[in-house]
């Protein structure tokens, strides 16, 4: 019985889609704090940073998409990823300013900015209506035939590969 339920799951295309998206997400996270470690600074505010440069994005891209709705999706994605950046950046700014130049523990900066962002992002949640559209899959070919892991790996929209990059 067992057996059979692990072959199901493993067996399962959107699994492996799911379980790459996730993981790109938070490989762009780990990328980031990793270099945050290799300066010296402790970077409890990632998720802080995910969190709302995640809100930013949607609702950036909502509202382009929701207001233009003749502009192209893939430059309205693009836009709500440079939001993103810049919501991402406004947190650093204040984990940077609190911990560094006024010297407030980095651990207490971090998580007062993780339950912040977090209770920000929920609270204005409510003011935004939900607009579904998604960046169309760019398909490597030949790559994304591979039974199982081909669409999960080489069939997903164009800003995950930017983890190439990163």
């Amino acid at each position: 019985m067992i057996a059979s339920v692990l072959t199901d799951i493993l067996g399962a295309e959107a699994m492996y889609n799911s379980a790459i998206r996730f993981a790109i997400v938070l490989a762009f996270a780990a990328s980031g704090e990793w270099l945050a470690e290799r300066a010296g600074t402790l970077n409890i505010s990632t998720e802080a940073m995910m969190i709302g440069g995640a809100y930013t994005a949607g609702v950036t891209f909502g509202q382009i998409t929701a207001s233009f709705p003749s502009f192209s999706v893939t430059l309205a994605a693009a836009i709500g990823l440079i939001a993103a950046t810049v919501a991402g950046i406004l947190v650093a700014a204040v984990q940077a300013n609190l911990s560094h130049r006024l010297s407030v523990d980095q651990f207490v900066v971090g998580l007062t900015l993780n339950l912040l962002i977090l209770g920000l992002a929920l609270f204005l949640d409510s003011r935004w209506e939900a607009v579904t559209s998604v960046a169309k899959p760019t398909r490597i070919p030949l790559l994304s035939d591979i039974p199982l892991v081909g669409e999960a790996l080489f069939g997903q929209p164009w800003p995950m590969y930017l983890i190439v990059a990163v």
